[in-house]
């Protein structure tokens, strides 16, 4: 894929994915995950160089390939979802079930990647026992609360066509800015007082419990 889009004038970045916790602690089996970055103003483009190039492979598809023992119904679901397969796979399935008697229009295709891109924009909330989890977070382990806020505040999804979203709710987001001010404030306290202050939270929790 990165020799097709230097090919054809798409600028790319290949990046390895950050560990967010050390290895002394999570180990050396996790998977190494890259990320293949382009423009998003070049996400149609290179959408339609990679359609035409698979288009031409297609035709070299083994017979047993796993999507030709797929139901109608489930070639369906490939077309109506593309973002969680490959563009290969979304065009094997739409060309199977034209094979198959049931023609898949332009038209159609572009008002389902409408609703699905309006489906992928909706912003998520979190449940109340998570943010509720976040604040205990920023008043015992602070540096963990502060990284705990930070998401909900500034985390964002790439969806289909290339625009960057952000993944929580306002309400959400109102939470994490929240957290994240007061793992900061404790944070700053704990630097100060150190102990005293784990011992007053100790005593503040005993008795409401």
């Amino acid at each position: 894929m990165i020799e097709i889009l230097g090919e054809n004038g798409i600028d790319h970045r290949l990046e390895k994915s950050k560990e967010i916790l050390d290895r002394t602690f999570i180990g050396d089996n996790l998977e190494k995950k890259f990320f293949l970055k382009i423009r998003s103003s070049d996400f149609l483009k290179a959408n339609e160089i990679l359609d035409a190039r698979i288009l031409q492979n297609i035709t070299a598809l083994e017979k047993d390939y796993y999507l030709f023992a797929f139901t109608n119904a489930e070639l369906h679901e490939i077309i109506m979802k593309p973002d969680e397969w490959s563009r290969q796979d979304f065009i094997i399935a739409r060309k199977i079930l034209a094979e198959r008697g049931e023609y898949i229009n332009e038209e159609i295709i572009n008002d389902l990647k409408s609703k699905r891109i309006n489906e992928l924009s909706r912003e998520e909330s979190e449940p109340t026992l998570t943010i509720i989890s976040g604040y205990i977070l920023a008043l015992l382990f602070s540096i963990v609360g502060l990284f705990f806020g930070l998401t909900f505040l500034t985390a964002k999804k790439v969806i289909p066509n290339g625009k960057k979203v952000f993944t929580y709710s306002r309400k959400t987001r109102k939470h994490g800015r929240n957290i994240v001010i007061l793992s900061a404030v404790f944070l700053f306290l704990f630097v100060l007082y150190g102990g005293r202050i784990i011992f007053f939270l100790i005593d503040l929790f005993g008795s409401l419990f």
